[in-house]
């Protein structure tokens, strides 16, 4: 069945969908570098086929080619600012490459377009403890855990940062709830 997917998709490779298709096909199948060629021969074809310049940037971020990544999401952004996972996304690869204020923005306009999405908050509130903004980092963490008061990281995250703050009691209320 791949091998029949893999040459349909080799049949209407003259349209980037083709190309894009083989793009997935070889990511999921490990093989980066043909992913990447896949990737590029369909943005060559059509320059704004943002899917592929997407999935093009997480393969890059496999591959630990993160300037090149985050390049592709700007330029995704810059297209089409309002898609929430790009916003994510872009936050969380500048925290990663310890980019802090600007991933800050990105996780900020990720919760604005999406104010329901408690990951976005977990995140947050996980950037401003490392940047030791205490009181920020609490509230993102107990805004994600009020909206998904079930959430093992959420409470998970919530007992530690109360030990770190040395506030014991609270702690072991969330301690408790794990």
């Amino acid at each position: 069945a791949l091998d029949e997917y893999r040459d349909i998709n080799l049949y209407t490779s003259d349209f980037p969908g083709g190309r894009y298709n083989l793009g997935i096909l070889y990511a999921n199948a490990g093989d980066l570098e043909r992913a990447v060629q896949s990737y590029q021969e369909a943005l060559e074809t059509d320059g704004l086929f943002y899917m592929a310049k997407v999935n093009l940037a997480m393969v890059y971020t496999q591959q630990g080619k993160q300037a090149e990544a985050e390049r592709l999401f700007r330029e995704v952004l810059q297209e089409n600012p309002e898609i929430v996972q790009i916003n994510y996304s872009l936050a969380l690869l500048l925290a990663e490459m310890g980019k802090y204020n600007d991933s800050r923005k990105y996780f900020l306009k990720a919760a604005e377009l999406t104010p329901e999405n408690t990951r976005i908050y977990y995140n947050l509130g996980l950037l401003e403890n490392s940047l030791g903004n205490k009181k920020e980092a609490e509230s993102y963490l107990l805004k994600a855990l009020n909206l998904e008061p079930d959430n093992f990281d959420f409470l998970y995250a919530l007992a530690t940062f109360y030990l770190e703050q040395k506030q014991n009691a609270k702690a072991v209320d969330y301690a408790k709830q794990i």
